[in-house]
């Protein structure tokens, strides 16, 4: 008994012995941010240039800044590191924001309200049991702009889900599925086909009957626009 544990120990030793590192140079211009390494936490990173020796092999770099409660910045980066050399390592934030982990635990309590008005079905619907809509939710909202004729041409020519009496919503009815919860794509998580860009509706703007109402999807911002001018649309009629 008393040979295996000595064994064991002897491998145990021989394995730290034989581990090898390799030193890494994080290169990161601001301040106030954390590093993450391989998921866990690493240190704040104030320098420009900031060393850092890990074990040869596969890591998973990533710098997170807070912006408030809610949001913040992430930038990753997958690198490979040798014990020969040292490996020169730029740190870069991606534009799309993310919730933090806190926020994530509040929106997933709210979403699982919402989830209760909106129902998606297996058809690529989603229906409002609130307002008694239904939401065209496939591939072909995201596919083109369109005019707002164009729009209102297009709902009505839609067969769609066995149903063909399809339309442009109202500006009250696109306002509806705007989720001022989210970030980047503000529309509520029961829909999985959509871009963060502008929405038609079919409510004219009544200080000019050349411009209609759009809605902006990236942030649930809402204006007005000329009639020509091309947008995404989502078609929707009654239940």
């Amino acid at each position: 008994m008393k040979k295996v544990l000595f064994s064991m120990v002897l491998i145990f030793v021989a394995s730290i012995l034989m581990a090898k590192e390799g030193k890494v140079m994080i290169h990161y211009k601001g301040e106030d941010a954390t590093l993450y390494v391989d998921g866990n936490k690493s240190i704040k990173l104030t320098k420009e240039i900031t060393p850092l020796t890990l074990e040869e092999g596969d890591h998973v770099l990533k710098v997170v800044k807070s912006i408030n409660s809610e949001c913040e910045k992430h930038g990753e980066k997958k690198v490979y590191v040798s014990s020969y050399g040292s490996l020169k390592v730029v740190l870069k934030f991606e534009k799309k924001l993310e919730p933090t982990e806190r926020y994530k635990k509040l929106l997933d309590k709210k979403d699982s309200i919402k989830l209760q008005r909106f129902q998606r079905t297996k058809h690529n619907r989603v229906n409002d049991t609130q307002l008694g809509l239904m939401w065209q939710d496939n591939e072909y909202p995201s596919r083109s702009k369109r005019d707002l004729n164009g729009a209102k041409k297009y709902c009505q020519k839609l067969e769609f889900s066995t149903f063909d009496d399809w339309r442009v919503p109202t500006y009250e009815e696109l306002l509806s599925i705007v989720d001022y919860d989210r970030y980047d794509s503000a529309i509520v998580p029961a829909f999985k086909k959509s871009f963060p860009k502008k929405y038609w509706s079919s409510s004219q703007d009544v200080s000019s009957p050349d411009y209609a109402w759009v809605v902006d999807f990236g942030q649930g911002k809402t204006s007005t626009d000329i009639k020509s001018k091309r947008h995404y649309v989502r078609c929707v009629r009654e239940k």
